[in-house]
């Protein structure tokens, strides 16, 4: 494992230099209720705001940080990796530990037996790890071997996640990428392919279930985030969908969803019920608390969409824009910044599926309709522009990206609708 950890360093130190954060975040962590870092995927060693919203936040007093790689399919090396962009970032290597928990044997390590790992969630070894952590990280891979691995086949948390949540209350932070993000919610998304998902009873995950294909599956995940569901890697595969109908398979009360995009995090203080966009790309909130629900769909999700340095309230969903970000008045520039959120659905188009897009303009409103058609099914999304819609940019954001909130969202699944112009 040494070795895992000098090489990972190694390289990584040789390659890039450290940027300066450019993203205004909280400076320290609060004396109760923790923080999270939920990073969509596809994070980049020079996005140093992101390792930085991790690393600085650690509990006072206790600098170590615990990786948790089970989710990977080669978890002593995904931990190694990873151990390493931290030196990268300066923490020091004996305040690096991989938590020896995984499921499975990765063949291209002869050297570390990651089938003996199977029991780390009872280990006290590897418990207390935990218990002397500042910081808690997950890797990414399939969510679903973290649940397996940290619940109980009774539904009880095993000793090593009860610990994680003692860590987690008094202070410490709790980070993860991927399908470390999406288990930090509960229930979770544990698969589902972005279009095939959005029709077809909504499951509940078996293990052979995860992944992308087919209906959308939920389970039981860890629970970290108590508003809503965490999507990732979210406008690269076209996910906001299947966020949409997960949201709206909860109980009313419970129907907020964050899609987070790669490279991008959310930290959230759970303490003061307040969270922070920081990263390179954006945040999509859903709010369906207000929704309505038909046979063939739902209407009046609410959305909004954040940036670096934007804050949203976990209570009200409230958007407050970054400094520097002024709000537009002007009603078709309101309009134009919907564009970024309705071509989130550009990634479905496929050689077996069309899309159309359409526009409609009013003095007050606007309404887009973005058509995707597959053999005998299709879905049609509006998103809808009112009184109520908000929009934020700053002199240096390009084209019509910026904040937004506000936005009305509606969704009808059923045969292929013909495309109208």
């Amino acid at each position: 494992m040494t070795r895992f950890l000098a090489f990972a360093c190694a390289i990584l130190c040789v390659a890039l230099s450290v940027p300066a954060g450019a993203q205004t975040v909280p400076e320290s962590a609060p004396a109760e209720g923790g923080r999270l870092v939920i990073v969509g995927g596809g994070l980049s060693l020079d996005n140093a705001d992101v390792y930085h919203a991790f690393i600085d936040n650690r509990l006072a007093g206790s600098p170590g940080i615990a990786i948790i790689a089970a989710a990977s399919a080669s978890p002593s090396g995904s931990g190694a990796t990873f151990a390493g962009e931290l030196m990268f970032y300066g923490v020091a290597a004996e305040d690096v530990a991989i938590v020896q928990l995984a499921m499975l044997d990765d063949p291209d390590t002869p050297d570390v037996d990651e089938s003996e790992w199977t029991g780390g969630a009872t280990d006290p070894d590897q418990i207390a790890t935990i218990e002397n952590a500042g910081a808690i990280w997950f890797t990414g891979g399939d969510q679903m071997r973290l649940r397996q691995l940290l619940i109980a086949e009774d539904g009880t948390d095993t000793p090593m996640l009860a610990a994680i949540r003692t860590r987690l209350e008094v202070g410490a932070v709790v980070g993860g990428s991927s399908a470390g993000a999406a288990v930090m919610s509960d229930p979770m998304i544990a698969g589902g392919d972005p279009f095939g998902g959005l029709f077809g009873e909504v499951l509940a995950a078996a293990p052979s279930q995860s992944g992308e294909s087919g209906s959308l599956v939920l389970d039981r995940g860890l629970g970290f985030f108590s508003p809503g569901l965490v999507d990732q890697h979210f406008a690269q595969r076209g996910r906001f969908g299947r966020l949409a109908r997960a949201i709206m398979a909860q109980p009313a009360t419970s129907r907020m969803g964050l899609g987070i995009d790669e490279d991008t995090a959310l930290l959230v203080d759970r303490g003061d019920r307040a969270a922070w966009v920081v990263g390179r790309g954006t945040v999509t909130v859903l709010d369906g608390r207000r929704a309505t629900v038909s046979a063939t769909g739902f209407a009046d999700i609410r959305l909004s969409r954040l940036h670096g340095g934007d804050m949203l309230n976990l209570s009200t969903l409230a958007v407050t824009p970054a400094s520097g970000r002024e709000p537009v008045t002007a009603r078709p520039s309101v309009f134009g910044g919907l564009w970024p959120s309705v071509r989130l659905a550009d990634p479905l188009e496929s050689e077996t599926r069309q899309l159309f897009t359409s526009e409609q303009r009013r003095a007050a409103t606007a309404r887009f309709e973005v058509n995707l058609a597959e053999d005998k099914r299709g879905a049609i999304f509006v998103f809808a522009a009112d009184a109520r819609t908000r929009y934020w940019r700053s002199a240096e954001e390009e084209g019509w990206n910026g904040t937004l909130s506000g936005v009305r969202l509606s969704l009808t699944t059923g045969a292929p609708q013909p495309y109208r112009h």
